[in-house]
């Protein structure tokens, strides 16, 4: 009897032990995870970094742990797999770190749209066919657009916009303008497009602001004059 009790003690004493291990370890192991995601910070500090379209996340994963081990890598993989599937789909683009930051931090900025911007510069004057060279320069499409139809401006643009929503953006940005200028006295005597014809004509041939008042008079003059 004396010996089945100690039999038994032994191994109520091996359960405990045993059941210690585990929880250090997993309690270890929590500790590692709060560590590795959310305290310890991986200097990505002026990076710009491109996840393609269609990108599988261990990709993603190497190119953000580009320098880590297999492991982290591995471990970081497992978590994007986890946060695309349950809390937010992890997007393509081009996104820029602009401070050392944790992975919880990082994940949570590639899940969002793309944070770089490229500038897209309309010139003062452009013909249609120097807009069609432009565009194809720059997205490798030509698409027809007139000069009357948008504002030469500078706009910004992400990898991932198409030319369309560009466009988009640009005929927005003179409907606006036209808007909140509809009480101006040119607009009660040209149509907006009669408008735009004078100052790309204005534009085309001005070399600067007293030069374009003296030609923007000229040309007001005659048409009151009903001249050609």
């Amino acid at each position: 009897m004396a010996l089945e009790e100690q039999i038994q003690r032994y191994c109520l004493n091996l359960i405990k032990r045993f059941f210690f291990i585990f929880l250090t370890i997993l309690f270890s192991f929590f500790l590692f995870l709060i560590y590795f995601f959310h305290v310890r910070e991986y200097n990505l500090n002026e990076k710009v970094i491109e996840i393609i379209k269609g990108s599988n996340l261990k990709k993603v994963s190497s190119l953000i742990l580009i320098n880590n081990t297999l492991l982290e890598k591995e471990i970081y993989y497992y978590y994007l797999i986890i946060w695309n599937k349950f809390y937010q789909k992890i997007n393509y683009g081009e996104f820029k770190f602009d401070q050392p930051l944790n992975l919880n931090e990082i994940t949570k900025i590639i899940s969002n749209a793309s944070n770089v911007y490229h500038k897209f510069t309309i010139v003062d004057g452009w013909q249609e066919y120097e807009l069609s060279n432009y565009t194809n320069n720059i997205f490798g499409e030509i698409i027809k657009l007139e000069y009357q139809e948008i504002f030469a401006d500078t706009y910004n643009y992400t990898s991932t916009d198409s030319i369309q929503k560009l466009v988009d953006l640009m005929k927005k940005n003179k409907n606006i303008f036209f808007l909140k200028n509809s009480n101006n006295k040119l607009m009660k005597k040209y149509t907006i497009n009669e408008i735009m014809t004078i100052a790309s004509l204005l534009e085309r041939e001005g070399m600067d602001d007293f030069d374009k008042k003296l030609i923007s008079s000229v040309i007001f003059n005659r048409l009151d004059k009903k001249m050609k």
